[in-house]
């Protein structure tokens, strides 16, 4: 839920009549919350299918067809803590490599 300055507005753990903006202490009053939330199971073979590679190049040789030059693109697949995932593409072959740095 977001309140009107555009913060975030946290539930709050203890049973209570009201939550309070952080940001701005607007009080907003609720009597019933329904959690509603659809859980899909990803295997790493969706999350990669999902990140298409376009956009930067790199000197890098595929090593399928060793075109010199391939398309990456990065994303942050795993926890903040943990490396971003990067996603290399060879428009010659088709060719798709992915790393975890």
């Amino acid at each position: 839920m977001f309140c009107k300055c555009g913060a975030l507005i946290f539930f709050p753990t203890l049973v209570s009549e009201e939550i309070r903006c952080r940001r701005c202490n607007s009080c907003f009053k609720y009597t019933n919350i329904f959690v509603i939330s659809v859980a899909k199971e990803l295997t790493r073979q969706d999350e990669h299918e999902d990140v298409q590679v376009r956009g930067a190049r790199i000197s890098l040789s595929c090593p399928k067809c060793n075109r010199p030059e391939m398309m990456y693109s990065t994303a942050q697949l795993r926890s903040a803590d943990e490396g971003q995932t990067v996603f290399y593409s060879c428009e010659g072959c088709g060719y798709k490599e992915t790393i975890q740095s």
